[in-house]
């Protein structure tokens, strides 16, 4: 609680699927901006992960890091997150995969909502809007809650299905071609600038990573628009 504080800003992403892909393309786009990112990058997303690699970089003077990136477990979310006190939250998804911990996926989100009510109103809340689990969200939270989400599709269980109608999503990819595992491209709308995003991750799940990213380095201040050529030269974590 004390060292994280030190930083200048925190954000935290959580979800059963995507975390280690969305921090990494976030710390991709924050490091092309010159910030000093700190972040659990050994992909260690329970609470002894975070507080390692705070005191594995702790100094005697202030820690010299403007931005920390934190993947959490879903359930290790509920107890670090109010220590941490992030900036900004991003809910990627919640899929049955953690069934066998944690059992039914509405006992995560009711936690989840629990956490949130304890934030402040100022907190920036993301979500993945094409997920009805993660969209609950906006009911348990007294700040706003801003959604990320392609173009014409959803979630359901596990699966991302086609759909004829959209609801009104913040950040939306449309325009999506999938290039099979040479990656995708798609179209993304900033403040009124539209942008061609080439990503070179395969699949729509990975286009749900990088809005994420993306919505997250725009609330950060960070240049969305001139940094989006550089996700040509990111590369996945191994495995």
């Amino acid at each position: 609680k004390k060292l994280g504080s030190k930083i200048s800003k925190n954000v935290v992403i959580t979800g059963t699927n995507g975390k280690t892909t969305t921090a990494r393309i976030l710390a991709h786009l924050a490091s092309e901006s010159g910030l000093k990112i700190i972040r659990n990058h050994t992909g260690s997303n329970l609470e002894r992960g975070i507080a390692s690699t705070l005191i594995s970089h702790f100094t005697l003077y202030p820690l010299p890091f403007t931005l920390g990136i934190w993947e959490l477990d879903e359930f290790a979310f509920n107890s670090v997150v109010p220590k941490l006190k992030p900036d900004i939250v991003i809910f990627l998804n919640v899929f049955r995969d953690q069934l066998d911990r944690y059992g039914e996926v509405d006992s995560v989100v009711k936690r989840w909502c629990e956490t949130l009510k304890s934030l402040p109103k100022s907190t920036r809340v993301l979500v993945n809007g094409d997920d009805a689990n993660t969209l609950k969200l906006n009911e348990c939270f007294k700040g706003k809650v801003e959604t990320f989400g392609v173009e014409n599709y959803k979630i359901i269980g596990e699966s991302i299905e086609k759909r004829e109608t959209n609801p009104k999503l913040n950040f939306e990819a449309s325009n999506v071609k999938l290039n099979g595992l040479n990656g995708s491209n798609f179209r993304l709308t900033i403040n009124d600038k539209r942008l061609t995003i080439n990503l070179p991750l395969p699949g729509i799940y990975h286009i749900y990573d990088a809005l994420a990213a993306l919505s997250c380095a725009h609330h950060l201040n960070l240049p969305v628009h001139q940094l989006t050529k550089s996700l040509i030269n990111f590369s996945p974590a191994f495995g």
